[in-house]
């Protein structure tokens, strides 16, 4: 298993380390807690990673077509 820093995290999304702690914080990327006491130390394990840009893949919508057929235009008027 590999687990990566925050840093490591940040720069493969190409955002900063406080948006990768953000997102921890908020429960939405998953973390390894190493040591305790005042200063935890955070690893991400690449696994972690990846369901988390998959939760955040979107597939591009096509708008929906609309017919400007004659009802449209009785509709509107009958004015374009």
């Amino acid at each position: 298993m590999t687990i990566l820093t925050i840093s490591e995290v940040a720069a493969r999304l190409g955002v900063s380390r406080e948006t990768v702690r953000r997102r921890i914080v908020d429960g939405e990327l998953s973390y390894i807690s190493i040591g305790g006491g005042k200063r935890e130390t955070r690893r991400i394990p690449e696994e972690s990673l990846a369901e988390f840009v998959r939760s955040r893949t979107r597939k591009r919508r096509r708008a929906p077509k609309i017919d400007a057929g004659p009802d449209l235009l009785v509709e509107a008027g009958g004015r374009w």
